[in-house]
C-alpha cells in the first residue's frame, strides 16, 4: 500500500510520534505495523516543523506537534535523550531488539537500566503521595476523548501484549482468523473469545463476526485497533503500578529490619523471615511451594534456578537470570513475615 493517501488519524499518529522524539525510521515502521501502510522516511519528516522538510507544515498539525511535545516533556527543552521519558522508550525498543537477535547479555543490561529509570518514576510518585493507579496512568498515558487514542506516557506494549494485539488484529481480517479467536465449549454454552485480555467491545465484534461466518468489518477493525491497544496499555500500566508499589513497601520493611540490626538493637541471627503466599487460584506454584518457608536475615529464598530473594519482590540478588526474576516478581502478592527470635527460645 505504498503511496496510499493518509487520513487524519494516521497523520495525527505521525505528528505525535515525532513530537515524542521518535526517529522518522521508527515512525515508518510503526505506521506499517499499526496501519499496514508503507510510507517513506522523507514523507514522515514533512510532519516535523523543526526540520527543513516540515517548514511548511499546516498550522493544525504544527499545533498538535507543539501541544504533544509540551505534554511529553513538561518543559521547553528539545534535547530528547536528556529526558527520562525518551530514554525509557528508547531502552524498551533496544531491549526488545536485543532479545529478538538472541543477545541476552545486552538485553539484560538494558532492562536493568530501564528498571532503574522506572524505579525513579515510582519513587518520586510515592514521595509525592500519588496513588499507584495514577502512577500507572502517567506511565502509559491517558485516553484523549476527542481522538480515542492513549496519549502521553512513555512506554509501549511489552512483547506478550504486543503478541495479543497482533493476533487479534490479524485474526479479525478473515473468517478463519475469527474462528481461531473463538472457543466453542462442548457443553453447549455460548462461544467466547479465548484471549481474556481483549476488551469487551472488541470481544463482542469478534463474536458477531463469528456468528455471521465472516471477517470483521473494516470499521470494526479500526475501532478495535484503538480500543484494544488502549486496554492493553492500561493493563500494563496497572501491572507496573501495583507491582512497584508493593515492591516498595516490601523493600522498605526489609530495610527497616536491616537498620534495626545495624543499630545494635538485635543481632542478625535473631531475625527470621517467613514467606507467606496468598494460596488462592492465582498463586504461582513456586510461591505456593515457598509458603511458610523460613530463613535467617542474610539468607535467600530460591523460587527458581538463578533467582535469589531476601524477601518476596526482592530485585537485587538475581543478576544472572532477569527473565526468571521478572517471572517471580511481576504481580506477586506474597509477603514476608518477620520475627525476632529470643535467645531463650529454641529454633
Amino acid at each position: 500500500m505504498a503511496g496510499a493517501k493518509l487520513d487524519n488519524q494516521i497523520r495525527t499518529f505521525i505528528v505525535q510520534s515525532l513530537a515524542c522524539f521518535d526517529a522518522p525510521s521508527t515512525v515508518v515502521k510503526a505506521v506499517q505495523d499499526e496501519y499496514g501502510i508503507t510510507i517513506t522516511r522523507q514523507s514522515v519528516e514533512t510532519y516535523d516543523p523543526n526540520k527543513r522538510a516540515g517548514r511548511d507544515l499546516a498550522q493544525k498539525w504544527r499545533a498538535i506537534f507543539e501541544e504533544t511535545r509540551a505534554a511529553f516533556l513538561e518543559d521547553t527543552s528539545k534535547i530528547g535523550i536528556s529526558h527520562r521519558a525518551v530514554r525509557l522508550r528508547t531502552l524498551q525498543r533496544m531491549a526488545e531488539k536485543a532479545e529478538t537477535i538472541g543477545n541476552m547479555v545486552l538485553a539484560s543490561s538494558l532492562l536493568e537500566q530501564a528498571a532503574k529509570e522506572m524505579g525513579i518514576v515510582i519513587r518520586e510518585a510515592a514521595e509525592a503521595g500519588q496513588h499507584p493507579r495514577d502512577t500507572a496512568r502517567a506511565i502509559v498515558g491517558k485516553v484523549d476523548p476527542a481522538t480515542g487514542k492513549r496519549e502521553g506516557g512513555f512506554i509501549g506494549l511489552d512483547s506478550r501484549r504486543q503478541g495479543v494485539f497482533g493476533k487479534v488484529m490479524a485474526g479479525m481480517t478473515t473468517p478463519e482468523g475469527i474462528r481461531d479467536l473463538v472457543t466453542v465449549p462442548r457443553d453447549g454454552t455460548p462461544p467466547f473469545v479465548t484471549l481474556e485480555s481483549v476488551n469487551q467491545a472488541t470481544k463482542q465484534r469478534i463474536l458477531r463476526a463469528y456468528c455471521a461466518g465472516e471477517a470483521a468489518s473494516a470499521a470494526d477493525i479500526a475501532i478495535s485497533r484503538k480500543q484494544l491497544r488502549n486496554k492493553l496499555l492500561k493493563d500494563r500500566g496497572d501491572t507496573i503500578g501495583r507491582t512497584e508499589a508493593l515492591n516498595g513497601l516490601r523493600a522498605g520493611r526489609h530495610e527497616g529490619f536491616l537498620q534495626l540490626v545495624d543499630s545494635g538493637a538485635v543481632r542478625r541471627d535473631q531475625v527470621r523471615i517467613r514467606w507467606q503466599a496468598t494460596l488462592d487460584g492465582r498463586v504461582r506454584d513456586s510461591h505456593r511451594h515457598l509458603h511458610d518457608q523460613t530463613i535467617r536475615l542474610g539468607e535467600f529464598f530460591n523460587p527458581a534456578p538463578g533467582v535469589f530473594m531476601a524477601f518476596p519482590g526482592d530485585l537485587e540478588h538475581s543478576p544472572g537470570n532477569p527473565k526468571g526474576l521478572a517471572a517471580n516478581v511481576i504481580q506477586c502478592r506474597c509477603l514476608a513475615v518477620y520475627r525476632i527470635k529470643s535467645d531463650l527460645l529454641k529454633d
